[in-house]
């Protein structure tokens, strides 16, 4: 690190040093989920001592997922614990507890994932929570040619870099939701206000009420199957049309 730079990671590896300095910056910045996943994988072998693949399980209602991961071997094994529902990453990630996992014990607790990891030549596994507080995100997890159970230096980056990993991405989910909504938000307003204009077209041309009005664009809506929105939109621009050929 340059002189007077930020100096809360000059104690570990520089591999990790840079990388959790990286995930910093986007948190600072506006934040792209698939970055974030992408920077943590990519950098985690390297940055984890025996760590010879790394993947990411995201948690979602009543499923899981892994958007990034550094091989075909690693992306394969997360699919067989997706497929029984059970394994390293599933537990990590809905217990919000770390598991280390010597592939070499007798009594295997997940002997299909035990089964698919070794046949692509893991010996070890470590998968550790991605969560903030209460919220449960998903699971870094760390696959080994080299050892059976990772050792505490190992383990210990690991849960570093989990760590700033899950407050990334739960900003990058904050994020994301308030953009959603903003949208939905946009949406609703513009729908409202055409909606009125078209209310008032029918007032004037028929006459009636603001609800008789409202009414009049429903059967319309049922009639032709297109949202109310659509044929308020219809009759704003027909209007205008006309108005425009007068």
């Amino acid at each position: 690190m340059e002189p007077g730079e930020d100096q809360r990671y000059a104690n570990i590896p520089q591999q990790l040093a840079d990388t959790l300095t990286q995930l910093t910056d986007l948190l600072l910045g506006e934040v792209d989920l698939d970055a974030i996943l992408n920077l943590v994988v990519s950098s985690a072998p390297s940055a984890i001592g025996a760590a010879d693949a790394a993947s990411i399980t995201l948690l979602k209602t009543g499923s899981f997922e892994t958007r990034h991961a550094t091989s075909d071997d690693a992306r394969e094994v997360d699919a067989v614990q997706y497929a029984s529902g059970h394994g390293p990453c599933i537990a990590a990630a809905q217990e919000n507890a770390r598991h280390n996992v010597s592939l070499a014990e007798t009594t295997p607790d997940w002997p299909e994932f035990a089964a698919a990891a070794i046949e692509r030549g893991f010996r070890g596994v470590l998968s550790t929570p991605l969560a903030v507080g209460d919220c449960k995100l998903g699971s870094l997890n760390l696959y080994s040619r080299s050892v059976g159970e990772f050792p505490p230096v190992a383990v210990a980056a690991a849960q570093v870099l989990a760590h700033q990993a899950s407050v990334v991405l739960a900003n990058a989910v904050a994020y994301a939701t308030a953009s959603v909504l903003n949208d939905q938000l946009r949406e609703a307003l513009a729908s409202r206000d055409v909606i009125g204009q078209a209310k008032g077209i029918l007032m004037a041309r028929e006459r009636c009420t603001p609800d008789e009005a409202f009414d009049i664009l429903r059967r319309g809506s049922q009639r032709t199957n297109h949202k109310l929105r659509d044929v308020a939109q219809h009759l704003v621009d027909a209007n205008a049309a006309s108005q425009d050929d007068d």
